[in-house]
């Protein structure tokens, strides 16, 4: 429980950014937290955005999501993030029109443990809405060699690709909120 604290002072202490990732070091030299965090403006109003953005697997389109358990479209729901992978997220809360929150639920994955959270944030401004996004996930190595896996996320190639992933899910969803 204390990592989850970890990554949510670090949600807290990126909010300013927007439209980047970054690794932040932790005491631990076999710990880090990988950091989203992106921004749209979408030509509609939060009521019609909120209803597109519940639908995870209509924007999130390059994962899974299958449904796992819990009930769906409420919060506690878990779902596949990844085929063939034990790797789940949970929908944690709902405020309407304003807020989904989402767990990485705790995996491991080619020798490092990783959890994190992620806060979908929805700004009523004028005729427009303003969704932003924080993604914090921690990952602990504990191979007795170097990461490799830390290596691959510290490389520009890694976050250019997630920079570009985070970027098509969200013009998916500013594409589906201004069609209606």
């Amino acid at each position: 429980m204390k990592y989850l604290y970890v990554t949510v002072l670090s949600i807290l202490a990126c909010c300013q950014a927007t439209a980047e990732d970054f690794l932040s070091q932790e005491p631990d030299e076999n710990a880090y937290n990988f950091v989203s965090s992106y921004e749209v403006v979408i030509n509609s109003t939060p009521d019609v955005v909120w209803k597109n953005l519940e639908n995870l697997d209509s924007w999130m389109y390059k994962f899974e999501l299958s449904h796992h358990s819990g009930s769906k479209g409420k919060v506690g729901e878990v779902l596949r993030l990844y085929p063939n992978q034990e790797f789940y997220i949970q929908v944690t809360g709902k405020v309407k029109n304003k807020l989904l929150t989402i767990a990485n639920l705790p995996s491991t994955f080619n020798g490092e443990a990783s959890n994190g959270v992620g806060v979908l944030n929805v700004v009523s401004d004028g005729s427009k809405t303003i969704v932003q996004l924080i993604m914090s996930r921690r990952y602990e190595w504990s191979g007795a060699d170097k990461n490799p896996m830390r290596a691959k996320r510290e490389s520009k190639e890694f976050q250019n690709s997630t920079a570009e992933m985070w970027s098509g899910f969200l013009n998916k969803l500013k594409e589906l909120s201004e069609k209606t």
